[in-house]
């Protein structure tokens, strides 16, 4: 589903959209390439890009029932666009910091909407940077696992980040990240 800000539903709002955009090379990648990753998904050729910061109010609903389901863990990597950001800067954010990091939340909710609970991964931090610039780590898929949510209804994912990933006007870094493979413990 998609955001609601500014009176309008869209992408631009937050929220998720499939994707199957894979670039290699993610340097200079800028908001107009927010749909990349850099390195496909092992389970196929699409994906689901997920915009949003910590104010975002888009769910993903995983059954229209109102059914409750454990997710055992999803894949994620980080797009194209943060990638660039968070390495080597954009003009609008970044590089990052050395202490710096951006991480996600992922926060359940039952069918009436209430909380289940939350579990946080971090995107990509300093020492990341540090290893990408060096050539000793490349940007892959990792596996998150997301049973601490217990039995859920649906799923928001929060994007966040140390104290200097902000500024005037809010989240700075490009609140986006891709993930694929939802798997669930229970139909």
């Amino acid at each position: 589903g998609f955001g609601s800000s500014w009176g309008s539903v869209c992408f631009s709002s937050g929220g998720e959209v499939i994707s199957s955009y894979v670039v290699p090379d993610f340097k200079d990648a800028g908001y107009l390439r927010q749909l990349e990753v850099s390195v496909a998904p092992e389970a196929g050729d699409n994906f689901i890009v997920h915009f949003g910061g910590e104010d975002a109010s888009a769910k993903l609903y995983l059954s229209e029932d109102g059914d409750f389901h454990t997710i055992s863990s999803i894949d994620y990597t980080i797009t194209n666009y943060l990638a660039n950001s968070a390495i080597y800067g954009d003009g609008y954010f970044g590089p990052l910091g050395a202490e710096s990091f951006i991480a996600v939340k992922a926060v359940g909710y039952d069918a009436e909407g209430a909380e289940t609970g939350s579990v946080s991964t971090v995107l990509i931090d300093g020492a990341d940077v540090a290893a990408y610039l060096a050539g000793t780590k490349t940007i892959e898929w990792k596996t998150w696992d997301l049973s601490g949510l217990g039995e859920v209804a649906a799923v928001a994912f929060h994007v966040y980040g140390s104290e200097d990933c902000y500024g005037e006007w809010g989240f700075n870094a490009p609140a986006y990240f891709a993930y694929t493979d939802v798997w669930r413990l229970n139909p």
